[in-house]
Parts: structure tokens; C-alpha cells; sequence
């Protein structure tokens, strides 16, 4: 389940990338570490499972919109857009480190490049 939880970081990592450098709204940006943490949570009840892996999947969810919600407070407050997908993907690099931990065997991530919002 780890494994899984993982390569939905990775994957999420990657796609933001991709967002970012095509110019995509800032919302798209949001919706790619919303859904990564949606998915954390399904994979969290999944019947194979157990109940510390789900907690800790469930663990990890929070921490995302926590930064989810930082980088939306930065956005109230109009910060440069690189703040907020600095926060977005300092959320998904801390859930990548953290998963990786448990697992002992780290996944390369998707793209392997700093991120850049729009200037």
C-alpha cells in the first residue's frame, strides 16, 4: 500500500511540474494536490490495507491541505505565485520523503526539476 501511496505522490509531483511549466491556471495547480490527497485517503479504507498504514496515509492527506491551505492564505493575502506552488510542492516533497521512510526504498521522482510558477 506504501508503494501505492508513493507513485500517487510521484505522480502528482510530476503533474504538477507539468502544470506549471504549460502556464496553467493556479487553480489546476490546487485540484492536482487536492486529488493527491483524495487518493492518499481512498487508499487509506482500501480492504488490503491495515489499519496503521491507513492511519499514517490518512496522516499524510492532512499534511497536504494543510499546505493546501497555507498556499491558499498566501493567495488571499497576494503573494507571487511562486510562493504558492512553492507550498504546494513542499507538501508533496515532505508526504514523498516521509512514504519513502517507511517503505526504505526510495522511487525516483517524475521530472526531478524546482518547480517555477508564472512571473
Amino acid at each position: 500500500m506504501l508503494r501505492q501511496a508513493r507513485a500517487v505522490i510521484l505522480l502528482a509531483r510530476g503533474t504538477l511540474d507539468a502544470a506549471v511549466q504549460a502556464g496553467s491556471e493556479i487553480d489546476a495547480w490546487y485540484r492536482i494536490v487536492d486529488t493527491a490527497g483524495e487518493r492518499l485517503a481512498r487508499l487509506s479504507v482500501d480492504d488490503s490495507c491495515d489499519r496503521s498504514t491507513g492511519l499514517i496515509l490518512l496522516d499524510w492527506r492532512d499534511r497536504l491541505s494543510s499546505h493546501v491551505l497555507a498556499a491558499r492564505a498566501l493567495a488571499d493575502i497576494q503573494v507571487h505565485a511562486d510562493v504558492e506552488i512553492h507550498m504546494l510542492e513542499r507538501g508533496l516533497v515532505e508526504v514523498a520523503s516521509a512514504l519513502d521512510e517507511l517503505a526504505g526504498d526510495p522511487l525516483e521522482p517524475v521530472g526531478g526539476q524546482r518547480l517555477q510558477g508564472p512571473r
